[in-house]
């Protein structure tokens, strides 16, 4: 029962203050000055991977064009010239967002994204024989230039691996509307 009533209360808490229902999104909330993020971030999508069953996740969805790009999602809508933002995608946070579609039933989005943040890698593969760390997916490839911050984009990542198998089988699964 305490349980129970501590998950409602968090629950509560996190459309009181994290839901941002004019945009259909969730974002950060700065307690400081009592207001929500107005920024754009990949982090918006993570209650679907975390299994958030609400009617508003079709609205969660809809907000998929704020991050998606020709080589996958990008962590934000802004370009700041720093690694956590558009255009980078990192393989962590694409396999979040598409095992979190998948999971809700949006599996053509999922399977979509997958198959085109697969299709960065291999493009970076094909030109050095090497796995990045972060990819550049607004170009879909490896080239990536930080202005500011970590600079340098490692090769054989075990995150990116992994996730670029699962995203394997996603890609490869029948589309939603042939699977009927």
């Amino acid at each position: 029962m305490r349980w129970e009533k501590n998950a409602k209360a968090r629950n509560a808490a996190i459309h009181r203050y994290l839901w941002r229902a004019k945009e259909g999104v969730f974002a950060d909330y700065d307690f400081v000055h009592g207001k929500s993020s107005s920024y754009a971030y990949i982090s918006s999508l993570y209650p679907l991977w975390a299994g958030w069953r609400h009617a508003r996740s079709q609205q969660v969805v809809d907000k998929l064009n704020l991050f998606e790009r020709p080589g996958g999602l990008s962590m934000s809508n802004f370009n700041s010239g720093l690694q956590w933002d558009e255009p980078f995608g990192w393989a962590p946070t694409n396999w979040v967002a598409v095992d979190g579609l998948q999971e809700m039933g949006f599996r053509d989005d999922a399977r979509r994204i997958a198959q085109h943040f697969d299709a960065t890698i291999d493009e970076g593969f094909a030109k050095d024989g090497t796995i990045r760390e972060k990819f550049n997916v607004v170009s879909g490839n490896s080239n990536v230039q930080v202005q500011t911050g970590y600079k340098s984009n490692q090769i054989g990542f075990g995150w990116s691996n992994a996730v670029y198998l699962k995203m394997k089988e996603i890609a490869a699964a029948p589309a939603a509307s042939a699977a009927n």
